[in-house]
This record gives structure tokens, C-alpha cells and sequence, in this order.
């Protein structure tokens, strides 16, 4: 079974949205999508977690 991970980051500035990342076992990015907040992030990748056939392990 492959793994993967995934982090919501910090925007450098209020100018910018969180961004919520999906890596592949290789580092290689699979999904990238800006959201309004951590919370929103978090909801996503719960979501998100759901439709892969892998095992996602969330980066904190």
C-alpha cells in the first residue's frame, strides 16, 4: 500500500490563503488547493482522505 501525506500551511501573509497540500510516497505533489482557514483545510483533507485507497498520514 502506498502512502501518503498532507499538510495545511500558513500563508506568508494575510495577503494570501492557507494552502492545503496531498503528497504522493515519492514527495511528489498530487493535490494543491488554496482554502480560507486551517479548519477549512482540515475539513478538506478529512474529505479528501476518504476517496484515496491508501493511508494518509496528516503532517502537524
Amino acid at each position: 500500500m502506498s502512502k501518503m501525506s498532507a499538510a495545511v500551511y500558513d500563508p506568508p501573509s494575510n495577503e494570501f490563503p492557507h494552502l492545503v497540500v496531498i503528497f504522493n510516497d515519492q514527495g511528489e505533489v498530487v493535490i494543491s488547493m488554496p482554502c480560507s482557514s486551517v479548519a477549512e483545510g482540515e475539513a478538506f483533507l478529512e474529505q479528501a482522505s476518504k476517496g484515496f485507497p491508501t493511508e494518509t498520514k496528516v503532517i502537524e
